[in-house]
């Protein structure tokens, strides 16, 4: 198996590579957030489970439980053999086999869902990372929004978080180069409760991984806090993505904590891919996007980087068009001034090193249009005389 380096991913964000870097991200991103780890959660369920069924008391007091009640009731069930030794891939079944009736399943699952902290470092530092366009597509595991919480806390007004797959009909607003795009890859928790059979935990949503495996032909994958031990995820999407995506020529980089905990899943992956898959040694998810977001943090990928192959900004966002017809002397720069101050210091960013126009230029609001600066009908909504 090949090794990478951190050094070796932070590249793969700079501004001077050709394509934007896809994050994939398990449920080790979401620790320190509050939200569990596969093998806590199936604990968590065992326990609410027995206080429900065997104590008759609100499953919410599940601390209540203890090891010598939830284990050997666990283990008393003919479904939770095969997966004795291994109790985190037991998630899906004990949700199947546990969480039982529906309304039971959606109340837990929304409870353990919801976190406790989302100003974390790794998502504070990811949603930076993002907002200076270096990344543009997350692809997550989770059900949680703390990453969506911190991006909307720091994208400009009128820049919109798009959320692909919370719900049916959703996915079709998958952009192949859209930005703050983050995609649940199992969908809401509310619909992930109503999936109950194997064949459909162990598939993802088909529409989904055609909208997004070409993505993964044309921009290297980095895959953080995420043991790869679902099939819906290492068998639908990535394995048989290998052909279309010519062994991800782009490069897959799995970061782990310890490369003892590498899943046979992943093993498989990467004596597919070969070459073109690398471990990287990490001490966490929090720390790996500090690192990035503190290496890079005087790179901003402009909108005019980004062309439509003739050289030009093209958008079909009503927003985010240009305004042939006016210049940056068309703002007001009083008004740009008191704006950005109130939003820079709601951000806590610092305004006395902050260049108005140039953060305009970074953030997309005014375009180069040949040799002038022109605005965005957004830029002229909001600061236009």
């Amino acid at each position: 198996m090949n090794f990478g380096t951190k050094e070796e991913i932070i590249s793969l964000f700079r501004t001077s590579n050709n394509s934007r870097p896809i994050l994939l991200l398990g449920a080790g991103a979401s620790f320190h957030t509050g939200i569990p780890l596969a093998k806590d959660a199936v604990i968590r369920i065992a326990k609410a489970a027995y206080a429900k069924t065997k104590l008759g008391i609100d499953w919410r007091k599940y601390d209540q439980v203890t090891t010598s009640d939830w284990k050997p009731y666990l283990e008393s069930m003919n479904w939770y053999k095969p997966f004795k030794n291994k109790i985190a891939e037991a998630f899906p079944t004990a949700v199947k086999n546990l969480l039982m009736p529906d309304e039971f399943r959606k109340e837990f699952l929304l409870e353990m869902i919801r976190p406790q902290n989302t100003n974390t470092l790794g998502y504070t530092s990811l949603a930076e990372i993002m907002s200076r366009h270096l990344c543009w597509t997350v692809l997550t595991t989770n059900f949680d929004t703390a990453l969506k919480d911190r991006l909307e806390n720091r994208t400009p007004v009128l820049k919109k978080v798009l959320e692909i797959n919370k719900t049916s009909d959703s996915i079709s607003a998958f952009q192949l180069y859209g930005k703050f795009q983050i995609v649940y890859l199992h969908g809401a928790v509310e619909y992930y409760t109503d999936k109950i059979s194997d064949e459909e935990t162990y598939n993802l949503d088909s529409k989904l991984v055609n909208s997004i495996r070409p993505c993964l032909s044309d921009s290297p994958l980095i895959v953080v806090g995420y043991r790869g031990a679902e099939k819906s995820i290492m068998e639908h999407l990535l394995n048989s993505g290998i052909d279309a995506s010519n062994k991800y020529r782009k490069g897959i980089y799995w970061c782990v904590i310890n490369e003892n905990d590498i899943h046979d899943y992943v093993k498989n992956l990467a004596k597919e891919v070969k070459e073109n898959f690398k471990v990287v040694k990490i001490e966490g998810f929090d720390e790996l996007m500090s690192d990035i977001n503190s290496q890079l943090k005087n790179e901003n990928l402009t909108i005019q980087n980004i062309s439509n192959g003739k050289g030009e900004y093209s958008s079909d966002s009503f927003e985010d068009r240009v305004l042939e017809d006016k210049s940056y002397d068309d703002l007001d720069d009083d008004l740009v001034k008191v704006i950005l101050t109130e939003y820079f210091k709601r951000l806590d960013i610092d305004t006395e090193t902050q260049q108005f126009k140039q953060w305009l230029i970074n953030n997309s609001f005014l375009i180069r249009s040949g040799s002038t600066i022109r605005p965005t009908f957004a830029c002229y909504l909001l600061f236009g005389k």
